[in-house]
């Protein structure tokens, strides 16, 4: 009997595949003589034809969210009359007039999904409706009717459906956090173990937030990169809905490496680089640290900064080298001491910088010079920085002018702070009117807070003028004759939180001055003698924005504002 049954069961199988066959062969028969159709051709050729052009972007049902928020994750969006006037004079300026996409706007419809998720509302559901102008819809079906029974070279053309673009929303409820467990941290010495997971930010029954998240992460990166874990890393965050309760529950796996310690100076110099080298003396004064200490990633970043403003290097990295206990188990790697890698590459040392310029005089006269500039970067080979530079003026012939200066910056020489002397000379003159000599001397250094990413530049400028007025018009402007003498005090002071010394593309630059008049060497040489006094505050503030995430598009704003204030007009 069950052999019987086998044998009527094959015997089904055996008639049911040809009529399978068949019925697939059928099928695939319909849809390719539908495809085939002229109707389908002309459905097909109906919606290449239909161009919806976007004149508005709505969004609706976002409570939680404000628009200007969610917008910053939509690419779909209207083009302005002044962006298209852009683009008819160049294709690579400006926008031109936008259609509908459904590819991109699926994508528009996942990426404000997963800003909701960040945001902690799971359930949330997103899609978008298409509000065509009812005008242009008739218009539009009329143009096609009549031309069903056109030949190609008499059809009109379609006109474009003006089109709003809905993104419809419904947010859902905002899941909050049940739990928050960090994972990978059980060698951690007890101590260091307490202070990570003490200071959570994130509060049980809190509204879940991929952010927060990330700061919690910051928080024990920095932590750990601060006492001896330098190749600490995050392996993955997993958020676990709890079924029935509306929250989440959250678990960082993070894997810590091993504790080091800091042990001798490593210089390395890139093959790549310009030749020369910097003492290594000047180097270890930049690279603050003590032997045998945990290491610590601030004092490696201050190190670079502090090469960085040296003004040698074009690329600096510092970092523990490993390489040398490799050999050691890992299970005694802990509390070793690895050198610390100083990797250099060096600017070209020497340069000189021609140039010409043109302008306009103050009578509308044409001008024109010339100037040169001489660098040297490592002149004693402690990086030392010295410049020449000059500039002369022969035209227009009715005035002469003409400067020179030179300028020496020594890295360590008053209790290990920079020095930097300069001396500069002007002649100015213009025939049967005005003739000024000036001479002037600055000393100034450089004081840096690292900690604060600021650093503060005071100097002293004295200054000698001598002039001569022929012109009786010059004498309204009450310039003092003969000679002056003026001692400037100034200051300026650098905030400095840009992801880059020399390149940055992200963060803030804020640069402040102060400059004062002292009317000092007045009562030393005597009443008679003339000096400038006056205060002179400025301010300029630099702001980086990266465009695309890597650094290749960069938008950088730039404000200056400043004033001359006299306090003795004569």
């Amino acid at each position: 009997m069950p052999a019987r049954t086998t044998v009527i069961a094959s015997s089904r199988n055996s008639l049911a595949k040809p009529l399978w066959l068949l019925y697939s062969s059928a099928i695939v028969f319909l849809i390719c003589l539908e495809l085939s159709s002229p109707l389908y051709a002309q459905r097909r050729n109906e919606r290449q034809l239909r161009k919806r052009e976007i004149v508005e972007v709505k969004i609706e049902g976002n409570a939680s969210i404000t628009d200007n928020e969610l917008s910053s994750w939509i690419t779909t969006r209207p083009s302005s009359w002044l962006e298209r006037a852009f683009h008819t004079i160049n294709t690579s300026w400006g926008r031109p007039r936008q259609y509908v996409d459904e590819a991109i706007l699926m994508s528009d419809t996942e990426s404000v999904s997963d800003y909701y998720h960040a945001k902690g509302f799971l359930e949330v559901r997103v899609a978008y409706r298409l509000d065509e102008d009812q005008a242009d819809v008739a218009e539009w079906s009329r143009i096609r009717d009549a031309n069903r029974f056109r030949s190609p070279a008499t059809q009109e053309a379609y006109p474009d459906i003006q089109t709003t673009v809905v993104f419809l929303i419904t947010e859902g409820p905002a899941f909050k956090v049940a739990g928050f467990t960090f994972e990978g941290f059980q060698t951690l010495p007890f101590d260091l173990l307490e202070k990570v997971t003490a200071e959570i930010g994130i509060a049980r029954g809190s509204q879940y937030n991929a952010e927060d998240v990330v700061k919690e992460d910051e928080r024990a990166r920095e932590l750990l990169g601060e006492n001896g874990y330098p190749f600490f890393r995050r392996d993955s965050i997993i958020v676990e809905s709890i079924a029935g309760t509306k929250s989440v529950g959250i678990t960082v796996y993070f894997q810590t490496g091993h504790r080091y310690r800091m042990g001798d100076l490593k210089i390395i110099y890139d093959t790549l680089g310009a030749e020369g080298r910097v003492k290594e003396s000047t180097i270890r004064k930049l690279v603050r640290y003590e032997k045998g200490d945990l290491v610590k990633l601030s004092l490696l970043k201050e190190g670079e900064r502090n090469l960085y403003t040296l003004g040698t290097f074009d690329l600096v990295f510092i970092y523990p080298d490993t390489s040398s206990i490799s050999h050691i188990p890992d299970s005694l790697k802990d509390g070793q001491e690895v050198p610390i890698v100083v990797e250099l590459r060096t600017m070209v040392t020497v340069d000189i910088s021609p140039g010409i310029f043109i302008a306009s005089s103050a009578r509308d006269e044409f001008a024109a010079g010339v100037s040169a500039a001489f660098n040297h970067r490592n002149l004693f080979e402690g990086g030392e920085k010295f410049s020449l530079n000059g500039s002369w003026q022969p035209l227009p012939l009715s005035q002469s002018r003409w400067d020179a200066g030179a300028s020496l910056e020594f890295p360590f020489a008053l209790f290990d702070a920079p020095l930097q002397i300069g001396a500069n000379f002007s002649h100015v003159e213009e025939k049967d009117r005005f003739l000024e000599n000036s001479y002037s001397g600055r000393v100034g250094t450089r004081i840096n807070f690292p900690h604060m990413n600021i650093s503060l530049r005071p100097g002293i400028t004295i200054q000698y003028l001598r002039r001569g007025i022929f012109d009786p018009e010059l004498e309204k402007l009450n310039l003092p004759e003969k000679e002056q003498f003026n001692l400037i005090f100034n200051v300026s002071g650098i905030y400095d939180v840009t992801n880059d010394f020399l390149n940055p593309s992200e963060g803030t630059n804020i640069s402040a001055g102060f400059e004062y008049g002292a009317p000092v060497l007045q009562k030393i040489f005597g009443e008679d003698l003339p000096s400038a006094h006056y205060v002179k505050p400025s301010l300029q503030v630099r702001q980086f924005f990266d465009l695309d995430g890597i650094g290749k598009s960069v938008l950088a704003l730039r404000g200056v504002a400043g004033k001359v204030i006299l306090i003795d007009p004569s």
